[in-house]
């Protein structure tokens, strides 16, 4: 299907960010992670602008819009009005990847920036492309080596933390779902009885694994990466499936 109009700005973005990530010099990590930021705030904005009929839920009001002025505030929005759309996302890493950005921005030069938090980044906001406009853009790049995730496991993980959060909806009413992690959901679905405490721990190992995915604290033994992704089915094969 070709891509919606109004994406195509956030996509020309991701692709501007991703050939610069090729290149893998000072210069060219520095202006990758600005046009990544730029991707991401851009999506963001798109998205919540939209028409209801094309949003299929509550927008913000125009008044609501103009007073997000900076990016804290256009993240604000989004979780308030489009939670169901924050699967595998962390906006804490969002905000923390856009103070870098703007070091680099506002400093000038001799500032540089580490690849693995461009990688990063570049993957947060490619699940946010796809999430929000419901178009895939690819989540590896040219740089990834055998310490990184494959695709394979960020796509069952964003299916897991869709079920889960699902699964909140329907029987955790009271649950402010866009302030909780997906630990704090599954901690109380398994509170009210709906699912069982068996592959609690295996949750909580698969999801620092993430979050070491994303922001690069640790290696990741690839030859653990087949595992990880039986575990990851396992845990989603478990949960209720109405």
């Amino acid at each position: 299907m070709p891509l919606k109009p109004w994406a195509i700005g956030a996509r020309e973005l991701l692709d501007h960010a991703n050939g610069h990530i090729k290149s893998n010099t000072a210069f060219d990590n520095r202006i990758a992670m600005i046009s990544i930021d730029n991707a991401v705030e851009l999506a963001i904005r798109s998205f919540l602008e939209l028409p209801k009929r094309i949003r299929n839920e509550k927008s913000p009001s125009r008044n609501e819009l103009e007073q997000a002025i900076n990016f804290p505030n256009l993240l604000d929005l989004l979780e308030k009005y489009s939670s169901n759309k924050l699967s595998g996302i962390d906006l804490g890493s969002i905000e923390w990847y856009h103070r870098i950005r703007n070091t680099l921005y506002h400093m000038g030069n001799g500032i540089t920036v580490d690849s693995q938090h461009v990688d990063s980044y570049f993957k947060i906001a490619s699940i946010l492309f796809d999430n929000l406009f419901q178009d895939s853009y690819e989540t590896t790049t040219p740089k990834d080596s055998e310490n990184i995730l494959p695709n394979e496991f960020i796509i069952k993980w964003t299916a897991l933390e869709r079920r889960i959060s699902f699964l909140a909806h329907k029987y955790l009413p009271k649950f402010d779902r866009g302030n909780r992690s997906i630990l704090s959901l599954y901690d109380g679905l398994i509170e009210k009885e709906i699912i069982s405490s068996k592959y609690r721990p295996t949750l909580d190992k698969l999801y620092k694994i993430r979050n070491s995915y994303f922001h690069s604290s640790i290696n990741i033994d690839s030859k653990l990466i087949d595992e990880y992704i039986k575990e990851l089915e396992r845990v989603f094969y478990s949960l209720p499936k109405e």
